[in-house]
Parts: C-alpha cells; structure tokens; sequence
C-alpha cells in the first residue's frame, strides 16, 4: 500500500512539473525574442557617408577673372613687384559649389617676360584664411609711356625743340628765322620725344586681368 501511494504521488508531481513548464516556455521564448530585438534596435546599421574631393576642387585649367581699383601703376620693363588683385566674379567648381567668392584678396607678384610682364599669384585670402594658389596671366603688353607720350609731354617737347631752332638760329647769325625753321624744330623736340618715352605696363582701375590656374586648388 506504501509503495502504491509513493508512486501515485510521484505520477502527480510529475504531471504538475509538465503542465508548469508548459505554460512557462511561451513567456521565457518571448522574452529571449524581445532580448534580441532589443539588441538588434540598439545598435542599428547606417550608411557611413563617402568624402568626395571634387566637392572641394577647383580643377587645373579653370579661369579666374581678377581686377584693380585704385590710382594708375606704372610697372617698368625688368621690374618685379609684388602685387594684390581682387575678384571680379566668384568661381565654382564644376558641381556648382562656390569655392572663391567675389571680392576674395589674390596676392602674387609681377615678373618680366619678352614684351610686357606676367602676373604670377602664390596665395588667396578667403574669410581672412590665407590658402596657397598657383594661378598665372597671360603677357600684359609694354606701350609707351602715357606720362611723356601725353598732349602735355609732347607741347613741352615741341616747345623745346622750337627754342632749340630759335637758339640755333641766333648762334648762327640767322636773325631772320622764318616760321617753318620754328615749326621744323617744334616737330623734331615732339619726334624725340616720342621715340625716347620708356616702356611701361600700365594698370588702372579699368584693368581686369584673366588668370589661369596651373593646379589643382582645394579646400580643406
């Protein structure tokens, strides 16, 4: 009888334990799935954004339209000066991106080449950030000088010349100069005086002057 009622109560306990587990699986599977969305959610897959160096370049090759306000400057054959344009015109890069704005400061210097002389720039100052720039202009052509080549220059020279022929005259025991002599000296004072003006380039504020990178240019 003992044993009978032993093994009855160990059937009824094992019953319970199944029935317990049973409704207790579904509750543990859930929260297992739930744990791993979780981990899933907290940490989410995204795209990691590409860096593209166009965006930021300007190629080589790419023109650069620069000017000149102030008074007039005279540059003299075989002279280097250093010198500073500003921007005509902003300039983007083939995306559309602006990358020098209108009225950025380009510092380089003039150097001389057969006929005139060059612009060469080194730097450009953007938002008061200097950037290294590597631009050149094409031959500003030399011309006479407009300070001795003037109306103003020319009368003194004709005037010169016509006292030339006056003095001539006098020293010459010629009392009686006719006015051709006077008018032949005044032509000849002009003549000399065209032919020894210097030649200069001249720069005013009607000057715009095309650049042309020679690299690549980029902000970083």
């Amino acid at each position: 009888m003992k044993s009978s009622a032993f093994l009855n109560v160990a059937l009824v306990m094992s019953l319970l334990s199944s029935a317990a587990l049973v409704a207790i699986s579904p509750a543990a599977e859930a929260r297992v799935k739930n744990r791993k969305a979780y981990y899933y959610t907290r940490q989410p897959m995204t795209a990691v954004p590409q860096f593209s160096a166009e965006a930021t370049t300007l190629q080589a090759g790419t023109p650069v339209l620069v000017g000149y306000d102030g008074e007039t400057v005279y540059i003299a054959p075989n002279e280097r000066r250093d010198f500073e344009f500003k921007l005509r015109q902003p300039v983007k890069n083939s995306q559309g991106k602006t990358l020098l704005p209108y009225g950025s400061v380009v510092s380089g210097r003039f150097e001389p080449a057969p006929g005139g002389t060059r612009f060469f720039v080194r730097s450009i100052a953007i938002n008061r950030r200097s950037y290294p720039l590597s631009a050149h202009s094409k031959v500003i052509n030399d011309v006479k000088d407009p300070r001795e080549t003037s109306a103003g220059a020319i009368a003194g020279d004709a005037a010169i010349g016509a006292l030339g022929g006056v003095v001539l005259g006098g020293l010459t025991g010629d009392h009686a100069i006719a006015t051709e002599e006077v008018l032949a000296g005044a032509a000849a004072g002009a003549a000399v005086g065209n032919f020894t003006a210097p030649q200069v380039v001249v720069l005013d504020a009607n000057t715009d002057l095309q650049l042309t990178l020679d690299r690549d240019f980029q902000i970083l």
